[in-house]
Formats: C-alpha cells, sequence, structure tokens
C-alpha cells in the first residue's frame, strides 16, 4: 500500500481458506516517489492476472505492474501524456478497461483536472490522453464511470457534471447534469456494480465534512438530464 511516498506487497497462502494461513513474503519493497493518492487495478484480457498502475509524482511517468498467480512482475516504466500535478484526487478504469482516469487538484482551494487515457488492457499501455482543467476551484472531488462505460461523472463541489467517453473529443461534451440542493456534494464517488458489488448499477456519493445527509445517486446510463440524479436527505 502507498505510504510516504513508497509501496511494499505481502504474499499470503491460504490453501484452507481466508482462515488460515501463512505468510510467505512480507513488506517487499516495490518502489518510491509515486503519487501518493489512491491507485487501481484492472483486469487483463486473459481474465486472471491484473494490471497495477501508479503514477510518478508530478511527472508523465507510470509504473505499471502485472500480479498473476506467480506473484509481482518487475515494474515497467511507461511516458504517457503530458507531466499532471499529484495532489488530492483519485484515479480508476472504465468497467470494460479501456479507459484510465485521474481526478485530481493539487492543493484545496485550487482548481483541478480530470485527465482521460486509452489503456490496452493486453499491453497494460497507456495513451491518447485527454485532460482538462476545471476554471473555478473545487474542494470536493470524485469521478465514477457507468457500467456499459460510457459516461464519467465528476463531482466537483456544487455539481455534476457528464462526459462522453465514446466522443472523439471528450471533454467538448461536458452536461451539467445536476446542482447541489444542499451545501456541497461528496468527496468520494464510487460505481457500486464495479467497485462494491452492489446488483443496481447506479453510481453513489457519500457526504462529506460531516454533515447530516444521505446520499446522491445516479442512474448512469442516460445521456444529460435521463440520467435522473436524486438527492436523498437524512439524519445519519
Amino acid at each position: 500500500m502507498p505510504g510516504g511516498a513508497k509501496i511494499q506487497y505481502s504474499v499470503v497462502s491460504v490453501p484452507n481458506g481466508p482462515t488460515s494461513g501463512n505468510v510467505l513474503k512480507k513488506h517487499s519493497f516495490i518502489s518510491r516517489y509515486l503519487d501518493l493518492g489512491p491507485f487501481n487495478r484492472c483486469q487483463t484480457r486473459n481474465g486472471r492476472d491484473w494490471w497495477l498502475i501508479i503514477p510518478e509524482e508530478d511527472t508523465n511517468r507510470y509504473y505499471t505492474w502485472l500480479l498473476s498467480p506467480s506473484g509481482v512482475n518487475t515494474p515497467t516504466l511507461q511516458i504517457a501524456g503530458d507531466s499532471l500535478d499529484s495532489g488530492l484526487g483519485m484515479n480508476f478504469f472504465s468497467p470494460d478497461g479501456s479507459k484510465y482516469i485521474r481526478v485530481e487538484q493539487r492543493y484545496i482551494n485550487q482548481p483541478g483536472y480530470v485527465a482521460v487515457f486509452d489503456f490496452d488492457r493486453c499491453s497494460g499501455q497507456l495513451s491518447n490522453m485527454q485532460k482538462h482543467t476545471f476554471p473555478d476551484i473545487f474542494n470536493n472531488y470524485g469521478g465514477a464511470v457507468s457500467y456499459n462505460s460510457r459516461y464519467l461523472y465528476v463531482m466537483r463541489s456544487t455539481t455534476i457534471v457528464q462526459f462522453d467517453l465514446l466522443a472523439d473529443d471528450i471533454f467538448a461534451s461536458e452536461i451539467l447534469v445536476a446542482e447541489s440542493d444542499l451545501c456541497s456534494f461528496p468527496v468520494c464517488a464510487a460505481l457500486v456494480s464495479f467497485c462494491s458489488g452492489r446488483p443496481d448499477g447506479r453510481i453513489y456519493i457519500n457526504t462529506s465534512g460531516g454533515r447530516n445527509t444521505s446520499t446522491t445517486s445516479i442512474s448512469p446510463t442516460g445521456r444529460g438530464s435521463d440520467c435522473k440524479v436524486i438527492q436523498q436527505h437524512g439524519i445519519l
């Protein structure tokens, strides 16, 4: 897991199930000087192995590992797109693995950006970066992709915007789909059917800053207002 600016891994054998096992390798060092934000993984075309991609801080360099039954391979370094600031944010793949997305801002009270890359699940290579910098400041941030991998949603403090990932110019397709009826949208968003295994395919957004509200949800496969954003209120 990333901590400081380095990443380590352990290998555990559980031949008799998750309640028993042996640690085969512990705290093996992989690399340092990596983006302090969260990272994500994507399954390869063979349906068995996994790609893990972690950006290097404040560059256009990306470390890529292949996780397989034999372990974690030596990382490969690739150069993709322009250099991007690291800071507060998240990165994730579209459900079909065709896009790798970063939503970040350097510091609180500064403008943020979203960057979209094409991703090759066979080779693990990133390409064709498109970047959009938001002109306003947004302190709450997050992103998610519809379960059909068509639409990207970005949460920006008091608004939710939608982008069409199939458009030639992704960021020219921006549509405002919701404005908060409270003081802000939440920090984090997750595609429930992809990240949490929920069956309904909606995107759920948690409330930030300890506010006494419940979730906002999106039916994500509709274009524009057809995505049916629902802001649900309640004391938690």
